[in-house]
């Protein structure tokens, strides 16, 4: 049964379908609260779409797997510390909030100031205007609105940045972890190629890297190239009927430099690995704005949401942790395997003691050679 078919019935009854065939039971031991050291000891489950394979290694042995010329595309986005606990002026409330988005340009000049859209845990206890301040530095105050679909902002005392949310907040943590965070999480959350503060979330694939890997992909002359894009904590979100009706996922912004734009037009390289499905959402969001010619869409908004059915347009392989049963990455997954390799990799995965989500371990997942 196709997937066409599929989408001729109702978005309800796709998701309902979706679900079914993307689901896994993933018990709650299988979930990593914190990562192998050194990262790059991790599992590594290489499958190949071309052999319908599955071979078990580790992230170390990725040179050796990788051809030479290959190019890797990695997402440069640094990971900010924005879960802020915040404490309600006047009251023994305190609320746990990450904040997801710079809104100030969504504010009129009637109401200036800094605004960011966030997510408060127990919000339904605040009212527009009310007072608070953050639990590790009260001179650091915020006034509390709600707008009419029900979003949630805080208008801060004064300007929010990198430096400002290390010394208030905590690193965004996965909410699945189900614990807050500790001061490990500062270096092992963070994105191994984060270079510009932006993220509400980590580029999980990123996580396995180290320096000593690195210098053996680059000694194999496997390039590694960077692109942008600030991940929002939308990431964590369960699909919706929405998202299937509008085809789109929660919008997050990226960047692609000239200089890979013009690589990707001469095709100087092996094949395309994006590190992460960041990348990938890159990747492929601006070779369909372009139509896979690169001279525009460069800069923007992205929405992309892949799934099974749609046409993979420039990427070649993908390294990913693995993700949540019938989540939007499962099915960005499932877009480039299928259903049935996909929830083979994943089964493998549970009987051979894989260690799942953010902290867990990787696969690399390997397309068909492509004819230009």
């Amino acid at each position: 049964m196709s997937f066409c078919y599929f989408r001729a019935v109702s978005d309800a009854d796709f998701i309902f379908m979706l679900n079914e065939q993307y689901d896994y039971p993933l018990p709650t031991e299988k979930i990593a609260l914190h990562p192998v050291n050194p990262p790059d000891h991790c599992k590594l489950l290489w499958v190949s779409a071309q052999e319908q394979s599955l071979i078990d290694r580790h992230f170390y042995d990725l040179p050796d797997i990788l051809h030479s010329e290959d190019l890797l595309i990695v997402n440069e986005s640094k990971v900010e510390a924005r879960r802020v606990y915040i404490l309600k002026k006047g009251s023994d409330y305190r609320f746990e909030s990450v904040f997801i988005a710079d809104a100030t340009v969504e504010f009129d000049e009637m109401k200036p100031g800094t605004y960011w859209q966030v997510l408060i845990r127990k919000s339904r206890k605040l009212k527009s205007g009310d007072l608070l301040y953050a639990e590790l530095d009260a001179n650091v105050q915020f006034t509390f609105y709600r707008d009419e679909h029900s979003n949630t902002f805080l208008k801060a005392s004064q300007p929010l940045n990198e430096a400002i949310f290390m010394q208030i907040g905590q690193m965004p943590i996965p909410p699945y972890f189900q614990r807050e965070a500790e001061t490990s999480d500062r270096t092992d959350y963070q994105n191994f190629f984060g270079q510009i503060p932006g993220s509400a979330a980590a580029s999980t694939a990123s996580l396995h890297f180290t320096e000593r890997l690195t210098k053996e992909l680059i000694e194999k002359k496997i390039s590694i190239e960077r692109i942008l894009l600030h991940i929002s904590y939308g990431t964590f979100a369960p699909l919706t009927e929405e998202n299937f009706s509008t085809g789109e996922l929660h919008a997050e912004y990226y960047e692609m430099p000239e200089s890979l734009a013009q690589r990707l037009i001469k095709r100087d390289f092996h094949r395309v690995i994006a590190v992460g499905t960041t990348s990938m959402r890159v990747l492929e969001s601006v070779a369909r704005i372009s139509n896979g010619k690169y001279n525009r869409g460069l800069t923007g908004q992205t929405k992309l949401f892949l799934k099974p059915g749609d046409s993979i347009q420039v990427t070649d392989g993908l390294i990913t942790n693995f993700h949540m049963p019938a989540s939007s990455l499962m099915l960005l997954v499932g877009a480039m395997l299928g259903e049935k390799l996909t929830m083979q990799a994943y089964h493998h995965a549970l009987a051979q003691h894989y260690r799942f989500l953010s902290y867990g371990d990787a696969m690399f997942i390997e397309l068909p050679p492509r004819n230009f």
